[in-house]
């Protein structure tokens, strides 16, 4: 079957550019390939996510390359066409409710991944509603959390915010946005797995 597609898009498959590997456990086999140094990247097929997350996890304790208190959390990256920059979101896919300790480690995972994209101060969103009414739990800690990051040099922290004023420059100026992120957000930091999933598959969707 990949022979067949290769040959339609004029790609020659024959172990030099492109080698085929079967196997019964891919997850498991890719896993080795990357630690031989055949392979560079995992790419997600067909298999389920937890199979192929607790694959590496798997690789990366083994390894010895799983930090010492160290979490495992997950960075998305969109390239939109109606925006001038790559976009993160994090995290969408590992974490379900995440303590406010938890989304620090989070956050500095994520800004590890921005710095080997060379993406230098990244501008960092913490999503929730605008306001900080004591109802809206979310956004009362999206405010303390941004807080904490006010005298860091190396990342611009702001929240909470709505997401048109994180990604859409027009939106800010009309709503009076005072901060440094006026929809021009490197980076979207969801509250909980629910609405970063949200946002995460609205933007493959709809991007």
């Amino acid at each position: 079957e990949v022979n067949r597609i290769g040959w339609e898009y004029d790609k020659k498959v024959d172990g030099d550019n492109y080698t085929i590997v079967d196997s019964d456990d891919p997850v498991q086999r890719a896993v080795e390939l990357l630690d031989s140094g055949e392979a560079d990247f995992l790419m997600k097929g067909s298999v389920k996510t937890a199979q192929i997350m607790g694959g590496t996890l798997k690789y990366l304790k083994r390894s010895g390359r799983m930090r010492k208190g160290g979490i495992y959390s997950h960075v998305g990256f969109f390239q939109i066409p109606s925006y001038p920059k790559l976009l993160a979101v994090t995290d969408a896919a590992l974490i379900p409710s995440p303590s406010s300790e938890l989304r620090h480690r989070i956050l500095e995972n994520a800004l590890t991944v921005c710095g080997y994209l060379n993406i230098e101060k990244p501008r960092v969103a913490v999503i929730s509603a605008e306001t900080v009414p004591p109802s809206v739990e979310s956004s009362t800690e999206a405010h303390e959390f941004a807080s904490v990051y006010a005298d860091r040099d190396d990342v611009i922290v702001e929240g909470p915010l709505s997401l048109d004023v994180a990604m859409d420059p027009h939106s800010a100026r009309e709503k009076n946005y005072p901060g440094k992120i006026k929809g021009n957000a490197d980076m979207l930091l969801m509250p909980d797995i629910e609405a970063g999933n949200v946002v995460y598959k609205s933007l493959t969707v709809s991007s």
